[in-house]
């Protein structure tokens, strides 16, 4: 699509920077518990031990801060400058180490015991080449014994354009615009809000990855699925999930 020339890795986060943790956060979702965070981080304490950890795709530092409270060491990985900001100004911030950067480029000398891909993080590397050297880095990334783990939706099941209402507020209106193309398994979103004084968009570009592909990508990285969830709390995944919480660790079966 012309309308996405000139989006970047870093277009969408420093775009809706200002007003994400207001009207994107999880917990805001219809989809997700008003305890997702909270049950996020109990998972991943509980992988972590003592950490260290890494966060790719830490945002606004959602999950990075609430797992640093649980006495966790965490390293965020953010290539949007302006969620950085948003991230460093919030209490604990300042002490959380950060790297503003493409996980896939950026160095880092750290082997970690975990690291974690949370709210459809992975799909925001917009190609399958890409997909496949996150994977690849992760690897690379990971102590022996390491954990990898990845919270992603399950892509839709035909082609899809379609208008959604996420929240109708007495001062906004929040909605998505999107069309998935199945045969590349690629969508194109524009977040749209309207306020009084104006209105915003907020473009993104993904390309959804199937459980079972996911996997092969793991595989050829020299990872093995360890567990599956339809959530956070273990959840059975199934058919009818709308998502699911993937760990990976090293070496074969």
């Amino acid at each position: 699509m012309a309308w996405m020339e000139g989006f970047s890795a870093s277009s969408y986060g420093d775009a809706i920077a200002d007003v994400y943790d207001e009207l994107f956060v999880p917990d805001g979702f219809e989809m997700y518990g008003a305890t997702e965070t909270a049950d996020t981080v109990e998972f991943l304490a509980a992988v972590a031990g003592g950490g260290p950890a890494l966060e790719v795709g830490a945002g606004t530092g959602r999950v990075a801060l609430a797992l640093r409270e649980r006495g966790v060491e965490v390293t965020a990985v953010e290539v949007s400058a302006q969620m950085v900001e948003r991230l460093r100004a919030k209490p604990g911030g300042a002490e959380l180490r950060v790297i503003q950067g493409d996980f896939l480029t950026t160095p880092d000398p750290i082997r970690y015991p975990l690291i974690f891909a949370v709210f459809n993080t992975v799909i925001a590397f917009q190609s399958q080449e890409r997909q496949l050297a996150f994977f690849a880095r992760a690897r690379e990334s990971l102590a022996d014994g390491g954990r990898l783990v990845i919270e992603n939706v399950v892509p839709p099941s035909a082609q899809q354009d379609a208008l959604l209402l996420r929240r109708l507020a007495f001062d906004h209106v929040l909605a998505s615009a999107f069309s998935y193309d199945r045969a590349s398994q690629v969508a194109h979103k524009q977040h749209i809000l309207l306020r009084e004084g104006g209105m915003r968009f907020f473009p993104l570009v993904s390309r959804h990855i199937w459980p079972s592909e996911m996997d092969l990508m793991a595989r050829l990285a020299g990872l093995r699925l360890q567990s599956r969830h339809g959530g956070w709390s273990g959840e059975r995944y199934t058919a009818a999930s709308a998502r699911h919480v993937s760990t990976y660790t090293v070496g074969d079966a």
